[in-house]
């Protein structure tokens, strides 16, 4: 080989390391994205989830990395044994809450995702009697405060994130008070992003009112999580009497006054009556995992029968350690029901050959399909994977948009009248396997309608990536598989 050849074939492969590490780098510095910190994530053909609990950023040689892996594998036993636990516990005290019967299971999708979530626990489907969307999350937290203010038993709040700041303070505050009146105030806090040896500020304030904190899973001395499984969950519930869930975290740019991505769009769902138990278990389920000896019946409020007039509603949460994975199963048979149109709008779309199959079926039997995704998203690389599917999708049929003020954060997904979702949960493979979820899926419920129109009138600020722009705006080439191999281990 000629010496000069060789010079170009070793800059070349230079290159590409570099490639690589710029890529890794983004991967690992982007640590305040929502989308979490990198997991092993199941290949997007394997037809069944295994959860690894091995840590991805630790050396796996040696005695005391050995017993670190051993460690985290123990953890992830225990916590599975006890959320098995809560979740018999919880389901007992709800058993007595739901419809006895529905005609919400007429819909063969409600009654798929019924089945499937009563597999791994009560799941109750309710009266959808009052129901209020928010897709301005700035009324949907000054609706929050106002029942938190309101409330006289308990106050239970469980957020992937919450961060110092505006948004929190007057959340905090609220809180404080209510432990110092003798209302049972519960907090928990995804611990991914606190240091091992150090609580955040807030605990401490919290704790001294009399109100209790807890860090889901928080980081070990080595910087690893002892679980790569995460809470990613977002719900609030006030006295069993009125609850929140949505894709909003407690975090100021949930509310516009930082504005790191441009302008941020996310969504609340606030619900009353007896659904609330359903929310009031999910909380309970992770709460108890961590241990409590107290009498959880006191929680649960079962209130008149409610006028079904108003449609239908099923909250439910998703597991790593359920028998089947939840979201994925709601996702898909909403995907497999609809027959004139399809609307999803999620911040980070990586789907699985089984949701691409099933949207490039609906197209073919002529399914109406709209898909909102970020213009700018919080994480570039994650970003930048989610481009590589936009040559696909077009070709397919949909109708795919960029959110061109900034970063779209909800996740929503409404099929034909009838169906209408509003969750946590995202479309890749750390939200579908590895995250603990929730959300509710609403049946012929008035309220979708609030939600279809704000999936339109945000449209109506997006671009749309057509024929003409998408070569311009995706990623394709080799460039392609390597994102998408990154971006599925996030």
């Amino acid at each position: 080989m000629k010496k000069g050849t060789l010079i170009k074939l070793i800059i070349f492969a230079a290159v590409l390391l570099f490639a690589g590490a710029v890529l890794l780098f983004m991967f690992v510095s982007d640590n305040d994205s929502e989308s979490g910190k990198p997991a092993s994530v199941p290949d997007s053909s394997s037809s069944q989830a295994q959860v690894s609990s091995a840590d991805q950023s630790e050396d796996t040689s040696g005695p005391e990395s050995t017993a670190q892996s051993e460690a985290d594998s123990t953890d992830e036993r225990d916590i599975s044994q006890k959320a098995e636990e809560a979740v018999q516990s919880a389901g007992e005290a709800l058993s007595q809450t739901g419809l006895e019967s529905s005609d919400a299971l007429d819909s063969a999708a409600m009654l798929s995702s019924y089945q499937a979530l009563n597999k791994t626990g009560v799941y109750p489907i309710y009266a959808a009697g009052s129901v209020k969307y928010f897709g301005n999350t700035k009324e949907g937290y000054k609706a929050m405060l106002d029942d938190l203010e309101s409330a006289e038993h308990f106050i239970f709040l469980e957020y992937f994130i919450i961060d110092e700041g505006d948004m929190w303070d007057r959340v905090e505050e609220i809180l404080t008070q209510k432990a110092k009146e003798g209302v049972i105030v519960r907090v928990v806090c995804d611990g991914l992003y606190f240091d091992y040896d150090e609580s955040p500020e807030y605990q401490d304030r919290l704790e001294e009112s009399g109100a209790q904190f807890r860090a889901f899973s928080p980081l070990t001395e080595k910087g690893a999580s002892r679980s790569n499984l995460r809470d990613h969950r977002k719900i609030t519930v006030i006295d069993g009497r009125v609850a929140y869930t949505g894709g909003a975290n407690i975090s100021d740019e949930y509310i516009g006054i930082v504005k790191p991505y441009g302008e941020l769009k996310d969504n609340f769902l606030r619900v009353e009556g007896n659904c609330v138990n359903s929310f009031t278990a999910m909380f309970l389920q992770v709460w108890d995992i961590y241990g409590e000896d107290r009498d959880i019946s006191e929680f649960f409020t079962e209130y008149d029968s409610e006028d079904e007039k108003n449609g239908f509603i099923l909250p439910f949460s998703d597991s790593p350690f359920d028998e089947a994975p939840v979201c994925e199963k709601i996702y898909l048979d909403m995907i497999n029901s609809a027959e004139k149109q399809l609307k999803i709008m999620v911040p980070y779309f990586i789907p699985n050959e089984r949701v691409m199959a099933a949207l490039q079926e609906a197209a073919d039997r002529g399914v109406k399909i709209e898909l909102i995704v970020p213009g700018t998203s919080d994480n570039k690389t994650v970003g930048d994977a989610v481009r590589t599917y936009y040559q696909e999708l077009v070709d397919m049929g949909v109708e795919l948009y960029e959110y061109s003020p900034g970063f779209v954060h909800s996740k929503v997904c409404i099929a034909d009248d009838d169906l209408c979702l509003v969750s946590s949960a995202n479309i890749d493979g750390r939200s579908l396997y590895y995250d603990y979820e929730c959300g509710a899926l609403m049946y012929k419920c008035s309220e979708s309608e609030a939600v279809k129109k704000d999936f339109d009138d945000t449209v109506g600020v997006c671009e749309k990536i057509t024929e003409e722009n998408v070569k311009e705006k995706g990623i394709s080439g080799a460039l392609k598989e390597l994102l998408r191999t990154i971006a599925s281990h996030f």
